[in-house]
């Protein structure tokens, strides 16, 4: 039986990954892994029928081996059976696959398609001069109207590939394919072809004579040019191509009349052919990761684009004019040298998404106020000092990140963003925060670590609805008693400030998850720490704590506990107590031994006792308490 401890779902996609590399070694690697965790009953009959037609006979005989090692008696039986009536004889293989597929412990749609993927290699299945009649397989992977060949190792397509010719979607994505014959062009009704992920070297020519495709993905392979005769595609209503190595586009890409998804990302791209600008149905335009430098003029005539991704690239400014894509609904102009924004953005009254972070930003225009429809503004990591007052005029806002600017203030009417949800502004230059930020009633996540704060608005505690707030790193020696009322708060960091006291307040956070306050002026933990029976990650480090209190005992679900870098010469016997105990950070302190209640923490995994002065035997004792925990000295 398969150890319950385990994902069943990651477990099984591991073990397919390794068996399907055809490499011995990691196949060699998966038996192990079976050997000590047992097989899924999902993966069983997947096995037995790769002992039957893997082109390999090396791993025909291994996985001969795993089944029979872990298949029960009545599947076996069943098996069995099924070889001799159904595998002998002048039955065909197909007659077998049907039969086989009807057990409840079979992926049906997955057996057939090992059977394509190795049958036809110089294997002949059953009597020694038949083969898998593909016509007579009468199952759901040929009705679908789909073959999915996902990581099978190919090398070359199996010419049974091509005895399928209603096949509408194939997907031959990571494989080792070098080539696409012309025989693909046989399947007169192809619509969706995933060749993501092969060796392709250069562009496939072949599948430019299916004029049925609508979708085509082309994304890591090795060819460096897109040909002409992509033009001949003319149905084509996604195409998806990440390569490193294109550099530029044909002009006939303007032929695409029917084109609605292009992604052309993670390309040397540093233009687009003006026949683009013909593609007027085009909603969606992927271009990030590319080379370009300056804003290419046809995008601006796409007006049915919805979608905009331009990041990491090298623009250095936008032209007034991309004010015309009025349907823009998400622009990502992220990892640019963008100075400024034209006036003209204001004009993009549809726009819900806006990320503009990691440019060189040192104002906004006054016409960001215009953008009605604005859900998410992300500005991190810019030159921005101060925010217009014209941001809290986006009454739709939900999530404003500034993360890394140079704000000294913020604007007064903040207070009118009442959809705030999440607001971001670690690291900034931040001395006192709005007293109208108790406002905004709707604001789950608050983040104003890395600040120079020394005090927090009393209005603090009427964001009921807060679950997430970072303090950390700012020059606080007290909390408001108002961070009490947040009866919402799972996560709280005050991290690097001045506190010399755990506050009372804590104590009313019943739903509190992390407690992170390291790097404070704690000198000890009252018993009343006891009362966070909900927390799971409490971190103390570098603090000057010489003793924990009895009570800290009960916080029976803590998972990690950091101490390291205190003053601690002695640990409460009630740590044994703390049964959830998975990692417990203790380096740096100054313990000579530990309580033997230890041994009681039966899940432990990770002990830290680095720089302590504990003597050898006691390190002895400590590893004999503990045989299942790693524990360093």
């Amino acid at each position: 039986m398969m150890d319950g401890t385990l994902d069943k779902s990651i477990y099984t996609k591991k073990l397919k990954q390794l068996i399907n590399s055809n490499d011995l070694t990691n196949i060699g690697q998966a038996v192990q892994i079976m050997a000590g965790n047992g097989v899924p009953l999902s993966m069983l009959g997947y096995i037995y029928v790769l002992s039957l037609f893997h082109r390999n006979n090396v791993v025909k005989e291994i996985m001969k081996t795993v089944f029979a090692e872990h298949a029960s008696l009545g599947f076996t039986r069943f098996t069995k059976k099924l070889h001799y009536q159904h595998y002998s004889g002048e039955h065909d293989v197909s007659d077998f696959l049907n039969q086989f597929c009807k057990s409840p412990l079979v992926n049906a749609k997955e057996i057939v398609s090992i059977a394509i993927a190795h049958i036809n290699r110089g294997y002949r299945f059953g009597l020694k001069h038949n083969l898998i009649d593909i016509q007579n397989l009468k199952h759901p992977v040929l009705s679908s109207s789909t073959l999915n060949l996902l990581e099978f190792g190919l090398e070359k397509l199996p010419p049974l590939v091509f005895q399928i010719p209603k096949i509408q979607t194939l997907c031959l994505q990571s494989n080792r394919l070098t080539e696409i014959p012309t025989e693909i062009n046989q399947l007169t009704h192809l619509q969706e072809l995933n060749l993501n992920n092969n060796q392709l070297t250069e562009f496939p020519l072949a599948i430019t004579h299916l004029t049925t495709l609508k979708s085509l993905n082309l994304s890591g392979n090795k060819f460096h040019c897109v040909p002409v005769n992509i033009g001949k595609l003319s149905k084509l209503v996604t195409f998806t191509l990440k390569s490193d190595r294109i550099k530029a586009l044909p002009e006939t890409m303007g032929t695409l009349s029917n084109l609605q998804n292009l992604t052309l990302s993670s390309c040397r791209i540093q233009q687009l052919p003006e026949s683009m600008q013909q593609l007027k149905q085009i909603g969606k335009l992927a271009l990030d990761n590319n080379r370009i430098e300056k804003f290419p003029a046809v995008i601006t005539k796409l007006s049915s684009l919805v979608y905009l991704k331009l990041q990491k690239n090298q623009l250095k400014h936008l032209p007034e004019s991309i004010g015309n894509l009025r349907k823009l609904s998400h622009l990502s102009l992220s990892n640019n040298h963008l100075k400024k924004l034209p006036d003209s953005i204001g004009n993009l009254a549809q726009l819900m998404v806006l990320s503009v972070a990691r440019n060189q930003l040192d104002a906004l225009p006054a016409t960001i106020g215009k953008l009605s429809e604005l859900r998410e503004l992300n500005l991190e990591q810019n030159q921005l000092s101060c925010l217009p007052q014209q941001v809290t005029q986006i009454l739709t806002l939900t999530q404003l990140k500034l993360t890394y600017n140079k704000l000294t203030h913020l604007p007064p009417k903040l207070s009118n963003l009442q959809q705030l949800s999440l607001l971001n502004l670690s690291y900034n230059q931040l001395q006192v925060l709005p007293k109208s930020l108790g406002k905004l009633k709707n604001l789950h996540q608050l983040s104003v670590d890395g600040n120079k704060l020394t005090h927090l608005p009393p209005g603090i505690g009427n964001l009921h609805r807060l679950s997430l707030l970072n303090l950390s790193y700012n020059q606080l020696q007290v909390l408001p008693k108002s961070l009490g009322k947040l009866k919402n708060l799972h996560q709280l960091s005050v991290d690097g400030n001045k506190l010399t006291e755990l506050p009372k307040i804590i104590y009313d956070l019943k739903k509190l998850f992390l407690l992170s306050l390291n790097y404070n002026a704690l000198t000890a933990l009252p018993e009343s720490i006891g009362q966070l029976s909900k927390v799971v990650h409490l971190n103390l480090e570098g603090n000057q704590l010489t003793q924990l209190p009895e009570s800290i005992g009960q916080l029976s679900k803590v998972v990690h506990l950091n101490l390291e870098g205190n003053q601690l010469t002695q640990l409460p016997k009630s740590i044994g107590n703390m049964r959830s105990l998975y990692a417990l950070n203790l380096k740096n302190n100054q313990l000579t031994k530990l309580p033997q209640t230890i041994q009681k923490l039966r899940g432990l995994r990770f002990l830290l006792l680095d720089k302590n002065p504990i003597p050898t035997h006691e390190k002895q004792r400590i590893t004999d308490w503990l045989p299942q925990t790693q524990v360093s000295f």
